[in-house]
């Protein structure tokens, strides 16, 4: 049975997008944790937490849609982002 390289190339990519996935929950738990510290409630650390996680995501999706035309190669470019935010 031989394999198709693209369907190892797509199932590779799905890999690394949900242990992307899985990280920023890790993330946004650690978050979550310290800041209940600060504010000394759980509820208040996740409102704020999540809250800021929405607007980020919101900020992204806004300043993607304005370049989406203007990127060569969105894949390298979304490879780079997370290579930084993981910095």
């Amino acid at each position: 049975m031989s394999r198709n390289p693209q369907n190892s190339i797509k199932f590779f990519l799905f890999a690394v997008f949900a242990l992307s996935g899985f990280c920023g929950l890790i993330y946004e738990s650690i978050w979550t944790h310290y800041i209940k510290l600060i504010l000394g409630h759980a509820a208040y650390a996740q409102t704020l937490v999540l809250s800021i996680f929405m607007a980020g995501m919101a900020i992204g999706a806004t300043l993607t849609a304005r370049k989406k035309h203007a990127l060569k190669h969105p894949l390298l470019t979304y490879a780079i982002a997370e290579l930084i935010i993981g910095l």
